[in-house]
């Protein structure tokens, strides 16, 4: 479908491009610009992907869908770096451990991976992490129908885009590939050990 013209209050034309012509990079460049201001690095070095939640937040099962959920949400491709490269699950893990974050957001990210396991298991009758692609799609899209599910898958969603945009002296966005691929600057001066974000779970 082609793109879409307007012309705003002002009287400027506008090309509006149809959402099949963008891509994940032109989404994740519009959250930047929309949201960036709000991240506030909150993660431990971790040298790789773990097979389990290195901070003990999650039992290993947690853990697993988690990883399943946010690989699906934001997977590698080609060309981009995905939840596993930005090290996305141990991130989330350490940021149940913030004590300056809202108690009920904590809770609900806790409570949003019992969620999606119960609708896999309503829906399929087997654990999301067993669940085809196509299978997941479903599963993630019938909880988004319901507001506390939209509301976790959202968190989730966060939660991805701060790992992609932090500082790697946090142990996210390794190497800087997620700066790298969204063509980002970092700002000055970047964090030192002195000055990083205190690890309150210390």
């Amino acid at each position: 479908m082609a793109s879409k013209q307007f012309t705003d209050d002002l009287g400027t034309r506008i090309t509006k491009p149809h959402r099949t012509t963008l891509n994940r990079r032109h989404f994740l460049l519009g959250m930047v610009a929309i949201s960036v201001t709000a991240v506030v690095p909150s993660v431990i070095s971790c040298s790789a992907s773990p097979i389990h939640d290195v901070h003990n937040q999650l039992t290993d099962f947690d853990f697993a869908t988690l990883t399943a959920v946010q690989n699906h949400l934001f997977p590698t491709t080609d060309d981009a770096p995905g939840a596993t490269e930005l090290h996305a699950a141990t991130y989330y893990s350490w940021t149940l451990m913030d004590t300056e974050k809202d108690p009920k957001v904590i809770q609900k990210m806790r409570d949003g991976l019992k969620w999606i396991e119960e609708e896999a298991q309503k829906l399929y009758q087997n654990s999301f992490v067993s669940l085809s692609h196509n299978q997941k799609e479903t599963a993630l899209r019938s909880l988004e129908k319901e507001g506390y599910g939209e509301s976790w898958i959202s968190l989730t969603l966060t939660n991805i885009f701060e790992a992609l945009l932090s500082d790697p002296i946090y142990g996210a966005n390794t190497n800087q590939s997620g700066w790298k691929w969204l063509d980002h600057t970092p700002g000055i001066p970047r964090p030192t050990a002195e000055n990083i974000y205190k690890n309150t779970a210390q």
